[in-house]
């Protein structure tokens, strides 16, 4: 597979080139075109295993994604075809694409909005973020990529890394996600400083990701501007 971000100025746009046989998975609505040689499947958001048992798993899990992590509940599956294809995908959102090479034994977690598209040779879970963030702004689920391959995910705004070693404190809107050795805590406000101190701390050593813009500031902006 062959891949290029194309106009990485705050439009990104991800070409991917797919040999016969290949396949990848994007989030729904992320299409911006496709070669005739490639076949789209409409699957579940999470979940690569054909078992009936996988397969029930996989169906709960999207139903968490979709109704408390705010995701969408069916993904797109596109696959070449024996003459290969390509396939355009973008985020919903302005800001960084970015493209992580996810490791064996490697996991990666993400925050809900993140996902764009990965090879098959990733896998897609969901996991529980803790019962301080039941009372945050932000989802209480978070997205866990395990497997070998890549995968390509965006922010809003500007994507930035900071090197953890021992802890670090991100606000919960703008983090985007973190790597292998981390492991990560909320820490919710209360009453007037709620929204000020709605955070997650990280510990261990290792990656995190941090977006410069917060989706939670931009509805509180947007929201008194719209007609009642």
């Amino acid at each position: 597979m062959q891949t290029i971000v194309r106009h990485q100025d705050g439009f990104p746009m991800l070409s991917l080139t797919l040999e016969p046989g290949e396949g990848v998975l994007a989030e729904a609505g992320a299409m911006v075109a496709r070669a005739p040689g490639v076949r789209l499947e409409i699957a579940l958001a999470v979940g690569h295993d054909r078992g009936f048992w996988a397969r029930v798993r996989a169906l709960v899990a999207a139903v968490i994604r979709k109704t408390v992590g705010g995701e969408h509940l069916l993904v797109n599956r596109f696959a070449a075809q024996a003459s290969g294809g390509w396939v355009w995908v973008a985020p919903a959102f302005t800001g960084d694409l970015v493209t992580l090479d996810i490791a064996e034994g490697a996991t990666w977690t993400l925050s809900p909005g993140a996902f764009v598209a990965c090879d098959g040779g990733v896998h897609l879970h969901v996991e529980w973020a803790g019962w301080r963030a039941m009372f945050s702004r932000e989802a209480v689920f978070r997205l866990v990529v395990r497997g070998v391959g890549r995968l390509w995910i965006a922010g809003r705004g500007a994507i930035d890394r900071i090197e953890v070693d021992g802890a670090h404190v991100v606000d919960a809107g703008h983090l985007v996600g973190f790597g292998p050795g981390l492991t990560a805590r909320h820490r919710g406000g209360k009453g007037a400083a709620r929204a000020e101190s709605d955070v997650v701390e990280i510990t261990g050593r290792g990656t995190v990701l941090v977006q410069a813009r917060s989706h939670a500031a931009l509805i509180g902006y947007l929201t008194p501007l719209l007609p009642e």
